[in-house]
């Protein structure tokens, strides 16, 4: 859990290589899967110096490591909350794409009813996430095609994110 939080991947990869589970929850059920997704989901505030970008690197390549391991995409905490309910909250396409690549069921229901489509429209707006859950096909099992697959659009996605904030009085409500 603290290699996760700290988005320590060399401790995490000895640790997991000297037995430690991926699947045990912590006081309220977060795994180390939810730990390092959240922690991806976690903005550097748009810095794009040398030191930020690694720092994202490093959560992004800790929840590879966790999936690659055998952490459980869909585990719940105490809440019935999964990572992708994290990944939705933080508006996080690219923990989405590793946790959809790893198996994760984009539609679960937390403890409140909440899919991690409901959540992304309720924080963000205009969001990545709810525009790639969205334009997914009826069947979320299709047979890979990139052009149909949402989550391979990057550029489509960046034209979604927001660049800053005005004070136009646009509530930005598109969605």
């Amino acid at each position: 859990h603290v290699a996760a939080n700290h988005s320590c991947a060399n401790a995490m990869n000895v640790l997991l290589q000297s037995g430690c589970e991926t699947t045990r929850g912590d006081c309220v059920g977060w795994t180390p899967l939810h730990l390092a997704t959240h922690r991806l989901g976690q903005d550097v505030g748009g810095c794009r110096c040398k030191r930020c970008l690694k720092l994202h690197e490093r959560r992004k390549q800790c929840v590879s490591i966790l999936l690659q391991k055998g952490a459980d995409a869909n585990a719940e905490d105490q809440r019935r909350a999964t990572a992708v309910h994290l990944a939705a909250a933080h508006d996080d396409l690219e923990a989405l794409r590793l946790l959809r690549a790893h198996g994760a069921n984009l539609w679960s229901e937390d403890a409140d009813g909440q899919t991690p489509l409901r959540i992304a429209r309720h924080l963000h707006r205009p969001s990545r996430v709810v525009r790639a859950l969205l334009l997914l096909p009826g069947d979320v099992e299709f047979e890979h095609d990139p052009e149909q697959d949402p989550f391979d659009d990057e550029e489509s996605m960046d034209a979604d994110r927001p660049q800053q904030a005005d004070d136009s009085g646009d509530d930005g409500d598109d969605w």
